[in-house]
């Protein structure tokens, strides 16, 4: 990570994985929470988004991601994903996949400031759905290790 992001802004361990079988079970898991009114006029950034936008797969790369004490990821939004003209993200996916561990909430700027910011406890087998632009950060792991995974939903 320190050739790909200075250790300043995030100094956690990530590994980039390509499993169909996994992609299309982690799909099936996460579509389930998505409702209308959540995808509801929801489309790509960028050009020629214009018309109708509906989920249909996650990326099938998935990164997963390893916290160890003291590890953090500061404030940041995340940047899409272009398989296509045609097939875009939009929405970011945590699975948090333990929570034996002290720190490393999950904090989303809801107003672009500290005060209006929502603390999300790891819990394993919770899934956080957010768009893209939402600023978030992944606070400070104070005892043991957390474990992630993060993907796009596509449209």
């Amino acid at each position: 990570m320190e050739s790909e992001y200075p250790v300043w802004y995030r100094n956690n361990q990530r590994v980039l994985i390509r499993c169909p079988s996994l992609t299309k079970l982690v799909w099936e898991r996460v579509k389930g929470h998505l409702k209308f009114t959540d995808i509801q006029n929801r489309r790509p950034f960028g050009f020629n988004n214009e018309g109708y936008w509906v989920p249909v797969t996650i990326n099938e790369v998935i990164k997963v991601s390893k916290y160890s004490l003291g590890s953090y990821f500061s404030k940041h939004i995340d940047g899409n994903f272009l398989l296509s003209e045609d097939l875009r993200s939009v929405f970011t996916v945590i699975i948090y996949l333990n929570d034996d561990f002290d720190g490393g909430e999950t904090k989303l700027y809801l107003g672009g400031t500290p005060e209006q910011s929502n603390l999300v406890r790891p819990a394993t087998g919770k899934i956080l759905i957010f768009n893209h632009d939402l600023p978030h950060e992944s606070e400070r792991l104070t005892k043991g290790t957390k474990y992630i995974i993060r993907t796009e939903i596509l449209f």
